[in-house]
This record gives structure tokens, C-alpha cells and sequence, in this order.
């Protein structure tokens, strides 16, 4: 594995929470200094230019893209955000109970949004319609990925667990002081990659009949690795450390 450390050229707080790697670029939410506002700011990477995509935002930190249209985790709400229109895409009146600390998002196929509220415990389902409703209860939801029909999320606890969600359940599939305060998870090709935003270490698994085995640290020695994302290609691995201000890119075998 190649190991590459580049910084992120910007203008104000350096906090990359998320990352998301689309057709438009990457795509990287830097929250600022937490809880003030409105400084938190989404940046779109192409190459070596940097760009601001959308800014005096609160906390952002979950991303997912679907349709040319960007949605962002920030605190309370779900924003939608194309190259010139920036809307609120749900507010937080239109959950079953006022959002506390949305954190992560993933995208099904259709184009449904699946949120974490760390804090409240709860993974919510938004319909393309801008509907809400709770769809499982986990112990502190962190991060959140859409693999084969079925929605993946890890606890922000100690020790940090995987789940898997199936009738409305989640289903404890790992669980690993290497990834306390499980933080960032992404899926490809059976494996899962998890980072530990205490832990400071990101591990590989192989999802195997319902199970997740073969754990590996792949990468250590990280501080506040958040959350993380694959390139299109699936040979890149990318991993925001947020109190860094750094992002490291770990290149992985096809």
C-alpha cells in the first residue's frame, strides 16, 4: 500500500469531517469550529484547484450525491444543493422528533436518504418526497453506507460496533476496540472499511454470510480519522482527519 498525506488549501477552519468522491469532483465538509455559526463551508476538489462550494453553514458533516444533486448533514436539517440553487431539503419541524446531532447520510438506489442522529439514537428514513420517519434504533449512529439492499452503520461507542439493518432491526455483525468511536464506514466489493475516530486506526473486513471477519488495521497512528469515502474506482481510500486538517489517501488493491 501507498500512503499519500496532502493538505486541504483553505481559507478559514480546517475541520474535514466527510468525504464524498462523485463525477464532479470530491466533495469535503469542514465544520468549522464546532457549534458556532454560520462558518461551516462544503469545498469541491479537482485536482489542485479547491473551490468553495457553498458556504455559512452550521456544522455540515455527512454527504451523499444522487442525481447531480448534493445533500448535506447539517445539525438539524438535510440540505439540497446543486452548482447554483442551495435549498433546505428537509427542516427540522419535519422529523418525528427535532433532530439533535445529524451526522452521517447514504443513498439508496432510488434515491431515499438515511440519516444518523448520534445523539438521539435513531437512523431516520427521508423519502424523495421530503417525508421522514424513524427507521431503526442504534446506540449512538454513525456512520451509514448502502451496500446490496441493505443499510450498514457503525456506533459511535466503545468499543465501536458494525450493524447491518434488515425488518426494521439492527444487527450486531462486529464489534472492536481497533474502531472505538466507529466513525466513517464504506463498502465495495464485500469488503468494508471503518475508521476509528478515537482509535485512530482504520480496518478492513470481509462481509461473509451475514457476518464481518478477518479484521485488519490497514492504517494507524491517525488522529480523528472521520468520515471516509472510496474513489469511483473503488483503489483509493480517503480519510478526513479533522482535527488535522489533513485528509490521507491510502491507495488499496483492486
Amino acid at each position: 500500500m501507498i500512503y499519500i498525506l496532502f493538505f486541504l488549501v483553505l481559507l478559514g477552519p480546517r475541520r474535514p469531517e466527510s468525504v464524498l468522491c462523485t463525477e464532479k469532483g470530491i466533495f469535503v465538509s469542514d465544520i468549522g469550529e464546532f457549534g458556532s455559526m454560520p462558518d461551516g463551508k462544503i469545498y469541491v476538489l479537482n485536482g489542485d484547484s479547491v473551490k468553495i462550494y457553498a458556504d455559512s453553514l452550521t456544522d455540515p458533516k455527512g454527504l451523499a450525491y444522487f442525481n447531480g444533486r448534493l445533500y448535506v448533514a447539517d445539525k438539524d436539517r438535510i440540505w439540497e444543493m446543486t452548482d447554483s440553487t442551495r435549498s433546505v431539503y428537509i427542516g427540522p419541524d419535519s422529523f418525528p422528533a427535532r433532530p439533535e446531532f445529524l451526522n452521517d447520510l447514504a443513498v439508496d438506489s432510488s434515491g431515499i436518504l438515511y440519516v444518523s442522529d448520534t445523539w438521539m439514537g435513531a437512523v431516520f428514513k427521508v423519502d424523495t418526497a421530503g417525508r421522514a420517519e424513524t427507521f431503526v434504533k442504534v446506540e449512538s449512529p454513525n456512520g451509514l453506507a448502502w451496500w446490496k439492499g441493505k443499510l450498514y452503520c457503525v456506533s459511535f461507542t466503545k468499543p465501536g460496533k458494525l450493524f447491518v439493518v434488515e425488518n426494521g432491526t439492527a444487527g450486531e455483525i462486529f464489534s472492536s476496540e481497533d474502531i472505538n468511536g466507529a466513525d466513517g464506514l464504506a463498502i465495495r466489493k464485500g469488503e468494508i472499511y471503518i475508521s476509528g475516530y478515537n482509535s485512530g486506526k482504520v480496518v478492513r473486513l470481509i462481509l461473509e454470510d451475514k457476518k464481518a471477519v478477518n479484521p485488519k488495521v490497514i492504517r494507524e497512528k491517525l488522529t480523528t480519522p472521520a468520515d471516509i469515502c472510496l474513489s469511483p474506482g473503488g483503489d483509493t481510500l480517503y480519510v478526513p482527519l479533522l482535527q488535522k486538517g489533513k485528509i490521507v489517501t491510502v491507495e488499496l488493491k483492486k
